[in-house]
């Protein structure tokens, strides 16, 4: 991209804000065809994300295609033996749920959605994790310093 400097003086570049969300795989069919969530009315399942230290941020979000449907969202902080030991909840009426945690502590929580209802043959979703660190997403800036003249 093109910078035209507002003065003049050097002007060090970071990186910083949001990461690009990862798309979590379907566990009853191992891989991301598709909207990779899929499940009929009454039906729980769960999956494991790991948030690296120093995360400043996390979303968990569950996306459907179905606006008609009602999904449910919990996430579970979870200590060294696997034992939930805090709960965040997104349980509306709504298709969508998303829970958001400000400074979350790094290790694993389980995330467990609930398809509260749906209209047949069963509703298809996306579940999406985000986690921003301090100084954003890795890449490399080219040059590193803008020469503001």
């Amino acid at each position: 991209m093109t910078v035209t400097p507002g003065g003049d003086g050097d002007i060090p570049l970071s990186t910083t804000g949001l990461t690009a969300g990862m798309l979590q795989p379907d566990p009853t069919v191992g891989g991301l065809t598709g909207h990779p969530g899929s499940s009929t009315e009454g039906s729980t399942f769960d999956y494991t994300v790991d948030l690296p230290k120093g995360s400043q941020y996390a979303r968990f979000d569950l996306d459907t295609t179905d606006n008609m449907a009602d999904l449910d969202l919990v996430v579970y902080q979870l200590d060294a033996a696997g034992t939930p030991i805090a709960a965040f909840q997104s349980a509306t009426g709504s298709a969508d749920e998303r829970v958001n945690l400000l400074a979350p502590a790094a290790g694993s929580y389980l995330v467990e959605v609930t398809v509260y209802a749906a209209p047949l043959p069963g509703a298809t979703f996306d579940r999406r994790t985000y986690s921003v660190a301090k100084k954003g997403a890795e890449f490399t800036l080219t040059p590193p310093i803008l020469p503001g003249t």
